[in-house]
C-alpha cells in the first residue's frame, strides 16, 4: 500500500509503523485519522496456557516492546 500510495496511486491507511524511510525521505506523509470514535488498535499475542516459552515468540516480543517504547507509544502487557 504504501509503495501504492507513493506512486500517487491511491490513499493508504495505515500507522507509521514500517514507512519510517518513506516518511524521513518525504516520500509519504502521515495525516493522523482524526474521528476519535474510531476503535484503538491492539496487537495481542495469544498463547495456550501451558504451552511453555517459545524463543521466536519471546524474540518478537522483544523487538516489538523496544520500537514502541523507543516512539513513546503506550504499551499494555496484561498477561
Amino acid at each position: 500500500m504504501a509503495s501504492l500510495a507513493g506512486r500517487g496511486s491511491c490513499i493508504a491507511f495505515q500507522t507509521v509503523i514500517g514507512i519510517e524511510r518513506e516518511l524521513a525521505a518525504g516520500e509519504l506523509v502521515f495525516v493522523p485519522l482524526s474521528d476519535k470514535r474510531l476503535p484503538v488498535d491492539r496487537l495481542r499475542i495469544v498463547a495456550r496456557t501451558g504451552a511453555g516459552a517459545r524463543p521466536t515468540v519471546e524474540a518478537f516480543l522483544e523487538i516489538v516492546v523496544h520500537y514502541l517504547k523507543k516512539r513513546r507509544v503506550g504499551i499494555d502487557l496484561t498477561v
